[in-house]
């Protein structure tokens, strides 16, 4: 006996156990059959979290970083990390960080 004819046997068996109570056995499509498998499989739910990190990330850059690759604040430079704002003159910004106001004192 074949595999084939194995695995048709089994089925054979079902349908007909099936058919004494009634019952014709559950159908599932491809995708069904495809979905359950992916989600049984941990790295691919990994893999598919990463995935929708990123591309929520690609989303939502102009909110994360605000400022083009190309924009340098030269006058800025030196100064020491600040707090992160989301407001700016009572309205809301988004987070960003304000200015230093302190004077630097050269050559005393």
């Amino acid at each position: 006996m074949t595999t084939r004819s194995l695995d048709m046997a089994i089925v054979d068996g079902q349908q007909i156990a099936n058919h004494s109570t009634g019952q014709l056995p559950k159908m599932t499509s491809t995708n069904e059959k495809i979905l359950k498998r992916f989600l049984r499989h941990r790295l691919a739910l990994v893999g598919l979290f990463i995935l929708v990190l990123l591309y929520g990330s690609a989303l939502f850059a102009d909110m994360i970083s605000p400022y083009g690759m190309d924009s340098v604040e030269i006058s800025h430079s030196h100064f020491p990390p600040s707090q992160i704002q989301m407001t700016h003159e009572g309205s809301f910004k988004g987070p960003h960080i304000n200015h230093v106001r302190k004077k630097l004192v050269i050559g005393d």
